[in-house]
This record gives structure tokens, sequence and C-alpha cells, in this order.
């Protein structure tokens, strides 16, 4: 078993304590009045170890405060421990200290955060490795179970069932059920589900059942009062019957009567048939002529179109090359006055001769002539340069005369050939004038043209068919007018009374409908007074299981501790039973107990923690003045005890 014991513990600027160093035994008394440490001497070892206060808080003022509350600036807030285990002995160290910095345009050094600051065996260390070296000692949750004795008392009652169901094993429900039938049965019935899950299940289930079944009774009551009033439905059927006699025989006269007005209206129709088959041959006759008289004047129409169309695409042609004989023409006169214009220049060109001032000869300084050789020699050179200049310009002159002949001759062949075809072009459209008028003159004619009344006068098959038209006509005759409307009314009638009949037998319907619904009703209501039974059955079962079992845990909880006993299940008002986890000093329970039998409590419980866990802590043990005697406790005790004449610590 690991024993961790503190050795020494050394504070510096910490809550409120400048310095402060205690020397520990296996127990220490800490005396003071409210108000002067003692809880802080306990932060401080939990700080050291997890960061934290002994109420588990990361957030809490660490630093020094002067007198208006205010923090202290540039102290380094230090807690160190000398701790002594089963093995070795340890020292650790932890500091939390302020960066300042000096910052571009500050006078003097700016607050830059907080950093902290590891040792363990005097060996700096990053943090992560700091706090793996502590939880390779001490779990931070076990620390807490096993160094305050109210710590266990003040969770969650299911993390301490928890916590006990880990020291002590859980029982399984194949242990709990061991030998009871009804249990093995249940929990082979289970599938995949937990007996809490099943229970839950159950008083769901229970839960529908019930409400369905209150439900019946008023469901029953409702079909019963929508049930339509009873009649004698087999006298209605012998009315029906009767009523559909008469109809029969009302139905029979219209029949006759049909039939009748049915071969008039035959006749009529194949006469009607008839006369539309001889007007369609009369249609058909006249439509045929119109078409022979459409497409002889459509040819006179197409000839003169012919001619129009040949007409106009040659007046397009002479406008076109009219307009292309102007616009070369324009060119050619353009051409011919910069020929005449490049003539003159040749000639001007040609008729310039070198003239050479011997006076210009002397020097641009001092005015002296230059030498007879020199004056030689620059001749030379200026005339040869005019010479060449001149041939230069008159040789370009010539080839930009030669262009502009090539091209002038050009465009006189091309208006030659374009000139002769305007003057075809014009002779054509000429003779197409004349030949338009012509057509035109032939069209506007009446010659060859025939009207359709004539074509139809003359036409004997058109005769003939105009004359069949008039006697079929005369064969069609009106079909004579048949009063039904007495028989109608009577028809009418009596549909009208058997269809208000016949709906009030739909009450019988409704009416068996109704009985076999309530019948089916009060089974179900039977059906369902079963299941619940069942389920209640089931559920007793379930709660005696889980009331064994809890039982059994409690037992085998309890052999672990001397001093406290745990009660696993409260008994309800309705005699149900809930899971609580309540700590128990001879049956009362924690929450009504005094500080000092809380503390025992606390002590019995973690010494079974320690036994558990195989480690041991100091025990810091607050409000100690009230507590006569503890019990036995292998474990460091540090017992923080107020004092009001201790002003200040006192270490006894």
């Amino acid at each position: 078993m690991e024993t961790i014991n503190l050795k020494k513990l050394t504070v510096r600027n910490f809550k409120g304590i400048r310095d402060l160093t205690i020397d520990f035994k296996k127990e220490t008394f800490i005396y003071g009045k409210n108000g002067v440490g003692k809880t802080t001497v306990f932060d401080a070892f939990t700080f050291l170890f997890f960061g934290k206060d002994s109420t588990g808080r990361s957030q809490f003022q660490v630093k020094t405060l002067d007198t208006q509350n205010n923090v202290i600036p540039k102290l380094e807030h230090e807690v160190a421990a000398e701790i002594e285990t089963s093995n070795q002995t340890i020292v650790i160290k932890r500091i939390l200290k302020e960066k300042w910095v000096k910052k571009r345009g500050f006078p003097e050094p700016q607050f830059n955060g907080n950093e902290t600051l590891y040792y363990w065996n005097d060996v700096p260390m990053l943090a992560k490795e700091f706090q793996g070296k502590v939880n390779g000692l001490l779990d931070e949750g076990v620390f807490k179970l096993i160094t305050n004795p109210l710590y266990f008392n003040s969770l969650k009652w299911q993390d301490r069932r928890e916590v006990l169901i880990r020291i002590c094993g859980n029982l399984t429900d194949d242990e709990v059920a061991q030998g009871n039938e009804d249990y093995i049965k249940l929990i082979t019935g289970l599938q995949n589900k937990t007996i809490e899950e099943y229970r839950r299940e159950i008083a769901s289930k229970k839960k529908k059942l019930n409400a369905d079944l209150k439900a019946i009774p008023t469901r029953i009551d409702e079909v019963d009062r929508n049930l339509p009033e009873a009649i004698d439905f087999n006298k209605v059927r012998n009315e029906i019957a009767v009523l559909e006699g008469e109809l029969a025989a009302i139905e029979e006269s219209l029949s006759d009567k049909s039939k009748a007005l049915t071969i008039a209206q035959n006749k009529q129709t194949a006469a009607q048939a008839d006369v539309h088959a001889v007007k369609n041959k009369i249609q058909k006759f006249e439509f045929d002529e119109q078409q022979k008289l459409n497409s002889l004047n459509n040819n006179n129409r197409s000839a003169y179109n012919t001619v129009k169309i040949e007409l106009d695409n040659k007046k397009s042609t002479v406008v076109r090359l009219e307009g292309l004989i102007d616009s070369k023409k324009g060119r050619l006169e353009l051409l011919t006055g910069r020929r005449n214009r490049l003539a003159k220049e040749w000639d001007s060109e040609n008729s310039k001769t070198f003239i050479f001032n011997e006076n210009d000869c002397a020097c641009p300084t001092c005015k002296r002539a230059f030498e007879a050789d020199d004056i030689a020699k620059k001749r030379s050179e200026l005339e040869t340069n005019f010479n060449k200049n001149k041939s230069d310009r008159l040789q370009a002159i010539n080839v930009d005369g030669k262009g502009v002949t090539a091209e002038i001759k050009e465009l006189e062949t091309q208006i030659s050939v374009a000139e002769k075809s305007l003057k075809t072009d014009r002779e054509d459209a000429e003779l197409l004038q004349q030949k338009l008028k012509k057509e035109t003159e032939k069209l506007n004619s009446s010659e060859g043209v025939v009207s359709l009344e004539t074509v139809l006068a003359m036409s004997s098959e058109y005769k003939t068919l105009k004359s069949e038209l008039v006697e079929l006509e005369g064969k069609v005759v009106e079909v004579p007018r048949v009063d039904n409307t007495e028989l109608l009314s009577e028809k009418n009638r009596l549909t009208s009374e058997i269809a208000v009949l016949n709906k009030s037998l739909n009450a019988e319907s409704t009416i068996l409908k109704g009985q076999k619904r309530m019948t089916e009703l009060k089974e179900e209501e039977k059906n369902l007074s079963q299941q619940i039974s069942e389920l209640e059955s089931t559920e007793f079962t379930v709660e005696s299981f889980i009331k064994t079992k809890i039982e059994s845990l409690e037992n085998k909880i309890n052999q672990k501790f001397q001093l406290v006993k745990f009660k696993l299940f409260d008994v309800q008002i309705n005699g149900g039973e809930t899971e609580c986890c309540e700590a128990l000093i001879d049956g009362v329970p924690f929450t009504d107990l005094n500080n000092a039998a809380r503390i025992n409590a606390g002590i019995d419980i973690i010494n079974t923690l320690c036994g558990f866990y195989k480690v041991s802590a100091p025990i810091f043990i607050d409000n100690r003045e009230s507590v006569v005697d503890i019990i036995d406790c292998n474990s460091q005790i540090i017992n923080l005890i107020v004092s009001k004449p201790d002003l200040n610590l006192r270490i006894a």
C-alpha cells in the first residue's frame, strides 16, 4: 500500500499568506481564528498538486491583495512541499508569476499575463510532464475522496453508489436469480435489456394499457349513443317491394311509347342522311369546277409575273452597271490628273543642274578661304550627291508614273467592257417592257375567262343532282310528338319514395355494425384487464428481484465499513421502492448527523477507500474543534481548529 505523508509545506504570497512554513507530524493541529488562513493551507496543498482550491475550483484568487482589494503586482506566488511516500522523498513546487514586458512607447514594463513554473525534485518541468508525475503518484479523483472526510457525501447519490459498487463489486443478475425459478425466468426473458430498462418498459406498457382500459366505457357509450332508432325493417322492405312493382309497370309503358318514337326517328334520320349525301355531292361539284377556273386564271397571271420579274432584274442590272461605269470614270479622271502632274514633276526635276558657289568654301569661324584642293574635293562631293539624288528622284517618278499608266489602261478596258454590257442590257430591258405590256393587256381582257355560274348552268350532271335534292327533301317528315309527362311524374314519385325507404334501411346496417363494435370493445376491455394483470404480476417479480439485489448489495457493501451503513433504496408511500445511496450511523442519515458524527463517518469511508485504492494521503479535517474523538485512521491527519485567541496561525 502506498502511503503519502506531507512532511513540510512552504507557502509564499498565496491567498494572503506572505510567508509560511509548516512541518507536519502523523497528526498535526493548526489553530487560528476565522480568516487567518487555516483553509488556505488546504487550498495551497490542492493547488500544488492540481492547480485547484480545496473545493475543486480552478478559477480562484491565488494572488495576494492589498487593503484596497487590489492585486499586489510583481510577486511570485509559490507553494512547495516535501512529500514522503513508501519508498522515496519528493520535493515538488508550483510557482505562479506575472510576466512584465517593456513595450515600445511605454516608460515602464507592462503586465503581459501570467505563467506557471513547475519543479519536481528541483527539476523544471512542463505542465504536462508535471501533471503526469502527479497523476502517477495519486489520481485527482481519488485524492479528493481520501483527503476530505466530507467530500464523498457531497457527491450525487448516483456517483456515491458507483464508487461503492466499484469498491465492493456489483452483483450480476444471474447471481441474484440463482435458486429462484421466477427470477431465472425473468432474467432469461430480458432480451438484451437491463432489469431497470425492463421495469420502465413494463411501467410504460401498463400506463398505456390502463389509459386504453379507462377509455373503453366511454367508447362503448359513444357507440351506443350514436346508434339510430330501431324500426320495423321487414315492414319497410315489404313497402319497397310494392312500390318497385308499380315502378316496373310504368317503365314498361314508357318503353312501348319509346319504341314507336324510335322507329319514326330512325326514318327521319335515314331521309336526312340521304339529303346530306346529295348536298355533299353538289358542294364537291361546285368546288371542283371553281378549281378548274382558278387554274386557268393562275396560268395567265403566272406568265405576267415571269416577264415582270425578268424586267425588274434587267433594270437592276442596268442601274448597277451605270453606277460601276460612273465610279470607274471618276477614278480614271483622278489617275489621269495624277499622271499629268508626275510628267510635269519629271520635267522639272530633269531640268535641274548642279550649281557650285566657291564663296561658300570658307572656314565658318575665321572666314579664311579653303585651299584649292579642298575646294575641288568639296565641289566633286557635292556634285556627286546632287546627281545621285536627282537620279533617285527621277527613277521614283518613273516607277510611280508606270504604275498609274498601267492602272489607267486597266480602267479604260473595264469601262469599255461595262459600256458594251450596258448597251446590251438596255436593249433587252426595252424588249421586256414591250412584252410586259402585252401580258398586262391579256390579263386585263375578258378573253378565256368563264364564270362559275355559266359552267354550272351548262352542266347536266349538276342539274340532275339539284333535282334529286329537291325530291329527297320532300321525303323528310316531322317526327310525331309523344307526351310522357304523367308517366314520368309518377315514375319520379315512386323512385323518390323508394329512395327514402331504402335510406331508412341503412339504419339497420348501422345498428348491426354498432352492436358488433360494442361487443368487440367489451372483448377488448377483457383482454386489456388480462394484460394489465399479467404485467402487474411480472412487475411484482421485477420489484422483488430489484429489492433482493439491493439488499444483497447493501449487505455486501456494509461489510466493508465499521461505523457507516449504507441504504441503497427507499420505500415509497405507495409501497414502491426507488434507488438511493444514503450513509447512515445507527440509522441516522448523514445529512442529519452532527459535525463530529459526519467527520467520523467520513473517516470510516476514507479508511475503506484507502484500502481499496491501496493508497493513503493526508486528511484535512476542518472545524476539528467540534470533534472530541475521531475513530482510528492509518492516514496522516491535519486538523484545522478555530481558536479565537490565535490571531495568527499556530502549529502544534
